[in-house]
């Protein structure tokens, strides 16, 4: 018996917009991985690419158990990053961007089960919202790290006309 269908509240593609914007926040993270100042950093942001690929693979078995259709995440076109704090800014923003359809997806999902460890729709896609909340907080302490590297130094003045620029320059 096929108990594939359309589950209220879960919209198949916005699985499939929230998968590869994943897999476009993991090109950054390829890309800064090579540019951390440091092995802690480095490793911080292995890690995120590591969670957020398991999401990736959450997002393909509950597509797979909704649609009984494998997941085809359409290609994504590698960042390029030239500044680490600006890319650690842009993908930070990515996160955050990603939270609130996790969100109203929650809210609209029914508490139903799928799997056979009964794991309900709704806890999947709470995990899915809570990641990207951790992950923004770790990526601003990276921001943070960064801007205050040698225990107190400014590189971030909040009166300049660019106070959301995290370059590296002084203006």
């Amino acid at each position: 018996m096929n108990h594939c269908g359309t589950i209220y509240g879960v919209s198949l593609e916005t699985l499939q917009e929230q998968a590869k914007l994943l897999l476009e926040i993991n090109g950054y993270y390829d890309q800064l991985i090579g540019m951390a100042p440091d092995q802690e950093q480095s490793d911080l942001l292995k890690r995120l690419i590591t969670e957020n690929t398991v999401n990736i693979n959450r997002i393909r078995q509950l597509y797979l158990a909704i649609s009984c259709n494998e997941l085809q995440i359409p290609p994504v076109k590698p960042p390029h990053v030239t500044d680490y704090l600006e890319g650690l800014s842009k993908v930070r923003s990515l996160e955050v961007d990603i939270l609130p359809k996790f969100v109203k997806m929650y809210l609209g999902a029914p508490n139903i089960y799928y799997t056979n460890e009964f794991t309900s729709i709704r806890s999947i896609i709470a995990f899915l919202a809570a990641t990207p909340f951790l992950h923004g907080s770790l990526l601003q302490y990276l921001i943070t790290k960064n801007l205050f590297p040698n225990g107190g130094e400014n590189r971030y003045d909040p009166m300049r006309q660019n106070a959301g620029n995290y370059s590296r320059t002084n203006h």
